[in-house]
């Protein structure tokens, strides 16, 4: 995928020609939160809608083997359900969007909802607190125009502000309880233990590439509600 296509209309798609590009993949089990990879200004940011896809098929003749529920957490383990890859995960999927200044230049970092997960929640900076929209906003307004309203408040609250490393900006957030209006504009993932994401950070050309580094892990996000499955795709994509 060319850069301008990943980056979406950047302004600074430009810097990051002949750059650096790292690739980071999160499993099935893994942690799913993203971190700055260096300290800097954000000076853009952004939602960036996507597609999404997932094939499943059911092998019907030994559907009557499939193993009992867990009491412990209510899933049930069905070997005849498959999820197919036809599209190798890769493609134009929903994806968040920083540009950093750092000390070492300009860094973009693109954390993506992978396949079906379609999640991709910012963090307001110096915090946890997930940028959300109400049940009443959903309940309200087309996909299209949450996108805009989380994008105007990631405007607000995100860009021109200062990340230190390591610091959480975004997360595959669990797609919670929409009584209590917890559910977010790129909401859609099941449970952690089936999420799927990974991060791509670019440095522009000439820039060292920003160290690894390994760092405690809080707690994996909980909830008490069984997942959902949905699709949510964008009426504004690319063809």
């Amino acid at each position: 995928m060319a850069i301008a296509t990943l980056l979406k209309d950047s302004a600074y798609a430009q810097d990051f020609m002949g750059g650096t590009m790292v690739q980071s993949f999160l499993n099935v089990n893994d942690y799913h939160r993203q971190h700055a990879p260096a300290s800097g200004t954000i000076i853009e940011a952004g939602f960036i809608p996507g597609h999404v896809y997932m094939d499943v098929s059911l092998d019907r003749v030994k559907i009557k083997d499939k193993e009992p529920v867990d009491a412990a957490d209510g899933c049930q383990t069905d070997p005849h359900l498959e999820a197919h890859d036809p599209t190798g995960f890769q493609f134009r999927q929903c994806r968040g969007l920083f540009v950093l200044q750092t000390p070492i230049g300009k860094i973009a970092v693109l954390p993506v909802g992978m396949a079906q997960v379609s999640s991709v929640v910012f963090v307001r900076p110096g915090s946890e607190e997930l940028m959300r929209l109400s049940a009443e906003e959903q309940k309200i307004l087309s996909y299209e125009e949450q996108v805009n309203l989380i994008n105007a408040r990631i405007q607000r609250d995100i860009v021109g502000r200062t990340v230190k490393k390591v610091d959480m900006i975004t997360s595959m957030v669990l797609d919670g309880d929409r009584d209590e209006g917890t559910a977010s504009v790129a909401d859609g993932a099941p449970l952690e233990e089936v999420c799927f994401g990974h991060r791509q950070v670019l440095a522009a050309p000439g820039k060292p590439r920003p160290a690894a580094r390994a760092s405690a892990l809080p707690p994996a996000l909980t909830t008490a509600t069984p997942p959902h499955w949905h699709a949510r795709t964008s009426p504004t994509f690319p063809a």
